[in-house]
C-alpha cells in the first residue's frame, strides 16, 4: 500500500496547500489556460514506477508483477510538451486530452487474484473514482502521447495516458501492442517529479 500512501499524501498536500497558492490550482483551470500552466509546471524529470500490469495473449490475460523504473523528461518547446527516456525514447508529443476523456482499464478481480498469488502482495490500484478525488474530480487534466519503439521481441505501438494529480504527481497507465506476437500488455504507472 506504499504507493496507494504516496499517492494520498500528494493528494492531500495539494488540498492543504497554502491560500496564496490555491488559486494556481490546475482543477480551476480550462484550454489554453491549462495548457500554458502544465507546460509551465510539469517540464523536468519524472522518476517513473512502473507498477502490476497484465499481459493479454492468445485469448488469455495473466498478471505481470512491477516493472524496471524508469527516469522520464517532460520538456516544453514549440511543438508543446513532449516526453522522452522512457522505454521508449522519444520525444513524444504529450497533448491535452479535454473532449474524450478516458477512464483507468483496472484488471479483472480473477487478474488480480492470481497476481496476489503469483508475486505475494495484493497490488497498489487508484481506481478512476479515487484519482479524481485525489485531484480535480471530473476535470481533472489528462494527457496522453502515442507512438512506437523497438523492443527485443519486435516493433511496439504504445499509448501513454496520464491523470496530473497535482504539479509533481502523475497516475496513470501505459498500453503496448507487440505487432509481431499480437499480445497487449498495460501496466499502470506513477510518475512523481524528481
Amino acid at each position: 500500500m506504499r504507493l496507494r500512501n504516496r499517492l494520498l499524501a500528494a493528494g492531500l498536500s495539494a488540498l492543504l496547500a497554502t491560500p496564496g497558492l490555491a488559486s494556481e490550482s490546475l482543477c480551476t483551470l480550462k484550454g489554453e489556460v491549462l495548457l500554458a500552466k502544465l507546460q509551465n509546471v510539469l517540464p523536468g524529470q519524472w522518476h517513473v514506477h512502473n507498477t502490476f500490469g497484465t499481459l493479454s495473449f492468445n485469448g488469455r490475460t495473466m498478471p505481470l508483477p512491477d516493472g524496471n523504473d524508469a527516469i522520464a523528461n517532460i520538456t516544453a518547446g514549440p511543438r508543446g510538451l513532449q516526453i522522452s527516456d522512457l522505454p521508449a525514447a522519444g520525444p513524444y508529443d504529450l497533448s491535452l486530452v479535454e473532449d474524450a476523456r478516458y477512464s483507468l482499464d483496472l484488471p479483472s478481480k480473477q487478474v488480480l487474484k492470481n497476481g496476489k498469488a503469483l508475486f505475494g502482495e495484493q497490488p497498489d490500484l487508484l481506481s478512476d473514482d479515487e484519482i479524481r478525488t485525489l485531484a480535480c474530480g471530473d476535470y481533472t487534466p489528462q494527457l496522453h502521447a502515442k507512438g512506437q519503439f523497438q523492443d527485443p521481441e519486435g516493433s511496439v505501438d504504445f499509448d501513454l495516458y496520464l491523470f496530473v494529480i497535482n504539479s509533481g504527481s502523475m497516475y496513470g497507465v501505459v498500453r503496448g501492442e507487440l505487432k509481431s506476437m499480437g499480445g497487449v500488455a498495460k501496466r499502470l504507472i506513477y510518475f512523481q517529479k524528481l
